[in-house]
């Protein structure tokens, strides 16, 4: 016969609380991207959350406004702390000469070895956009102002920018509507058109007033019982207006 031992619960928990535990994962150091740029200084994390002492968060950045060659610590959320210092700010803005060329402009700079050229977004850099060229840099026109930031580069810091815009271009043509006529029913009239290219919507005029806007192609009216000039309009998909195709009404 087999004797068999049964052992406690309570001491089976006992000795399994004795065995050999693996050192605790090292707490991991913060990943960041610095830029210094003129006299701001931005910190974005690579990797994880982090927390910059004396620093605004805006959007993905910690930033803070400071001229002097300074060091501050970076925290990484449930981790390490490190220490980084970065340099004195650059001052001086880096010089610039646009040369159109049909719808696209060219950015000759100088004054620096390289450069980053920064698109403005509500009114501020878009940090997190820069394009880094030598010598020039060629950019489309838009059919709005399109306005940039400019730094120069030396030695790993950013200068001051230079804010440059560049004039919209002309706005192109839009085919006007074809065919309109003007029916007249028993109590109501009936603008109707033909339209064949892309749009978004046509917009309706009487005697210069706008009435409404319609996406179909034809537009009903109050008959009208004296001399009345009717005018309807495109507006394509990006917003252009086409000019105006007018039709006279005399009762």
């Amino acid at each position: 016969m087999k004797l068999s031992l049964v052992l406690p619960s309570s001491l089976l928990l006992f000795l399994a609380s004795c065995g050999i535990k693996a050192n605790p994962e090292p707490l991991p150091k913060p990943k960041v991207e610095i830029k210094r740029v003129g006299k701001l200084v931005l910190v974005a994390s690579l990797e994880g959350n982090i927390k910059v002492r004396g620093f605004e968060q805006q959007g993905p950045y910690w930033i803070k406004e400071e001229e002097k060659a300074f060091c501050f610590l970076v925290e990484r959320v449930e981790g390490k702390k490190e220490k980084v210092c970065v340099k004195e700010a650059i001052k001086e803005k880096p010089n610039y000469k646009l040369v159109e060329e049909g719808n696209k402009v060219k950015i000759y700079a100088s004054g620096f070895n390289s450069y980053y050229l920064y698109p403005q977004e509500e009114g501020m850099p878009a940090w997190n956009k820069g394009e880094k060229f030598y010598h020039s840099v060629e950019v489309e026109k838009g059919y709005t102002e399109k306005c940039y930031f400019l730094t120069g580069v030396r030695e790993g810091v950013e200068s001051e920018p230079a804010r440059l815009c560049i004039g919209a271009k002309p706005p192109p043509y839009v085919e006007p509507v074809e065919k309109l006529e003007l029916r007249l029913g028993e109590y109501k009239a009936y603008l109707l058109w033909y339209y064949e290219k892309p749009f978004k919507e046509f917009l309706v005029y009487q005697n210069g007033r706008l009435l409404g806007s319609t996406t179909g192609f034809s537009y009903e009216l109050e008959k009208p019982s004296k001399p009345t000039t009717y005018e309807v309009k495109v507006i394509n998909p990006e917003g252009f207006e086409s000019q105006g195709v007018k039709l006279f009404y005399n009762p």
